[in-house]
């Protein structure tokens, strides 16, 4: 069986992470493995060390409609004579995905990580009637959405879900080196996330204000970069919580930060699947989460974190003070989540499923 992975997204995600474990997963596994991603970026350089052929592609969602991207694509996939492709974006979808089916590739899988509804219009119900084949989800919150607006969009028996993973055996040998050293008995929280509207590190200025106003010892470490990086910081700075709230930039060793902490908070607006929520169960920290999207999924209320209602401040607020004094509750909560993590969030499985999942699609 030959496998192309499409992902031309520029930026490194849960997306790109996945399609890069699971290409170099099945490419352990004897599977004959080709790539094509955005030139430079993150995914590319992951993609060549894994010695595969990876082809440089650059599209937009209206580069379907140039006919000079469009060949040069279809030529790239008609080459690899492949039996499957599995795309990321709705880009990927419109360009990558017409230009296999043209080619004659006979499974065309949507990959999708978001829990946003697809939309009904025509574009789409003309690529999920007449372009994909299979539709792979992360979480049965993402499966929800993609016949949310339109329940005869797609026919459901062809969406599958096979929930991220985690390679525990390497994570765990993994050297690492905290970012922070906590100072006079403090309590640290944390969030490791893509600076956006979507991950509602917002929330964490009241936070602060409050903890602040009560006395609390503690510090609010923030990984990650994105488009709001420098809102996120000028608010901090109006609110004079810069020795409360640091911003750390982007962290490639997660394990580096998630040693750092004490609490994770994950206060998204959305998710499709949280993977660090998964990594903080891994390092043993108790989670505080909004009972949103694909988190219950996750995170069991009261048993590795507490979920509360969405959007809830006084709620977030108060499930951090709870675990803030309760250093029993936080150690208890931190090994029920990494014993979860060794059942359900295992890579190697992951990999299993992905490919019991080709071979019943050959």
């Amino acid at each position: 069986m030959k496998v192309i992975f499409f992902n031309s997204c520029r930026n490194w995600g849960g997306g790109e992470k996945w399609h890069y474990e699971m290409a170099q997963g099945i490419l352990k596994r004897g599977f004959n493995v080709s790539a094509m991603a955005y030139p430079k970026s993150k995914l590319f350089i992951e993609f060549s060390s894994l010695k595969l052929a990876v082809n440089k592609v650059k599209i937009s969602s209206t580069s379907f409609l140039n006919p000079i991207i469009f060949f040069k694509i279809y030529k790239l996939i008609k080459k690899q004579n492949a039996n499957c492709i599995i795309l990321n974006l709705p880009a990927d979808v419109k360009v990558a995905g017409i230009a296999a089916k043209l080619a004659g590739v006979k499974t065309i899988i949507y990959r999708r990580g978001s829990a946003i509804p697809i939309s009904n219009s025509f574009s789409n119900r003309f690529l999920f009637k007449r372009i994909i084949t299979n539709v792979l989800v992360n979480s049965n919150e993402t499966a929800k959405t993609v016949l949310a607006n339109n329940k005869h969009l797609f026919p459901s028996s062809n969406i599958k879900k096979i929930y991220n993973g985690i390679s525990i055996e390497y994570f765990e040998m993994l050297n690492y080196k905290p970012v922070y050293i906590k100072e006079n008995n403090e309590i640290v929280i944390g969030n490791l996330a893509r600076l956006s509207k979507q991950k509602g590190q917002f929330y964490f200025i009241n936070i602060a204000k409050r903890l602040k106003e009560e006395g609390v010892r503690f510090k609010i470490l923030i990984g990650g970069d994105g488009e709001l990086e420098k809102e996120l910081k000028r608010k901090v700075n109006e609110a004079k919580l810069n020795n409360e709230i640091l911003f750390l930039g982007f962290i490639d060793n997660s394990k580096d930060f998630m040693s750092s902490i004490d609490i994770f908070v994950f206060p998204s607006i959305w998710e499709g699947f949280g993977f660090s929520l998964v990594e903080a169960k891994l390092m043993k920290k108790p989670i505080v989460a909004f009972n949103i999207s694909s988190n219950p999924e996750v995170v069991r209320n009261n048993i590795d974190g507490f979920l509360v209602e969405p959007f809830n401040e006084e709620e977030l607020h108060n499930s951090i003070i709870c675990l803030a004094k309760d250093k029993d509750k936080r150690v208890r909560m931190g090994e029920e989540g990494y014993k979860d993590v060794l059942l359900r969030f295992n890579k190697e499985k992951t990999i299993d499923r992905l490919i019991n999942y080709l071979y019943d699609l050959k």
